[in-house]
């Protein structure tokens, strides 16, 4: 008797570990089936995933817009010549948002040109400051910060007196419009200093002021060097323009744009095609051909590799010869 119960006891056992017994059970039982786990970990783990992209899409998204922010802020900021406080914003939003180039790109320039600002107030050395200012310009004049440009002028003409400084100073009065004080700068320089390009400018001024006639007697007095630079060529040019010399004006500009590298060419093209001196004649046929004018000087097709006796443009290449 008892090895019957004993089988029907076994029997009941095998009976009961069966999968078909345990999905009749109900919940409670089938939450123990292995498959059952696997399936419920899976679910779990594909809903933190999710949940998890959503929150990091939302993250980015919020970091761009705090570092677009900031970045717009510092422009604000840079434009009222606040570069510290420039800087600062720029850092902000490069911190927010690592991989964006161009923040990166203005935080590195911004940063450099503070720190040559800070160097120029300490040096002693008339060689680097000059340097240093003209990266400080370049700079300026890029981002088109006009204030921040007179203002550097300003102080290297003052320092320097030079018929180079007078150029830069008075081509900055003319462009924001102060003619008169374009006059004073370039009145200012010693006799013995003036060049054709101080002169030619001088005549642009005193036209922009006013005195045409004045203008118009330095414009028959100046005469077109062997070797004038582009700059020079486009000063003559501008001069001969506002006092009504089109072909003069034009066989200058023509000249200026053959001695202008290639890279370079478009940018001066397009600055005659805005500069008020230039509106008398811009409607003629000559100022036209100027335009189309290409330039005859070589230019390096660098390809940046580590020496010129591997490169591959080295028998074209000015560069390498």
């Amino acid at each position: 008797m008892l090895h019957n119960n004993s089988q029907a006891i076994s029997s009941r056992k095998e009976w009961l570990c069966q999968p078909t017994y345990i999905e009749r059970r109900g919940s409670k039982n089938c939450h123990q089936h292995p498959s059952f786990i696997k399936v419920f970990a899976m679910k779990k783990i594909i809903t933190f995933s999710l949940a998890l992209c959503v929150i990091l899409t939302l993250s980015s998204v919020v970091y761009a817009a705090t570092a677009a922010k900031n970045f717009s802020r510092g422009n604000a900021l840079l434009a009222r010549s606040d570069f510290q406080g420039a800087l600062t914003l720029f850092a902000d939003a490069l911190k927010a948002e690592p991989a964006n180039q161009e923040y990166a790109q203005e935080f590195s320039m911004l940063r450099q040109v503070i720190a040559w600002q800070n160097y120029i107030e300490k040096t002693d050395d008339i060689i680097q400051w000059t340097y240093g200012c003209n990266v400080i310009r370049a700079y300026c004049v890029s981002h088109r910060l006009h204030q921040a440009t007179l203002d550097l002028d300003r102080m290297v003409f003052d320092r320097l007196k030079n018929p180079e400084a007078a150029v830069k100073l008075a081509q900055t009065e003319l462009s924001l419009g102060k003619a008169e004080e374009a006059v004073k700068t370039l009145s200012s320089l010693d006799t013995d200093k003036a060049t054709v390009a101080t002169r030619s400018l001088l005549g642009v001024a005193l036209a922009r002021s006013g005195k045409e006639e004045d203008a118009k007697k330095l414009a028959t007095e100046i005469g077109v060097p062997e070797d004038a630079g582009s700059g020079t060529l486009y000063s003559i040019a501008r001069l001969q323009s506002v006092v009504g010399n089109e072909q003069l004006a034009c066989h200058a500009l023509v000249n200026c744009f053959e001695s202008i590298p290639p890279s370079r060419l478009e940018a001066f093209k397009k600055h005659a095609e805005k500069c008020s001196d230039f509106q008398t004649i811009a409607k003629g046929e000559l100022f036209e051909t100027a335009l189309k004018t290409k330039s005859k000087i070589p230019e390096s097709q660098c390809s940046g590799g580590s020496s010129c006796a591997t490169c591959p443009n080295r028998g074209s290449c000015p560069g390498s010869r």
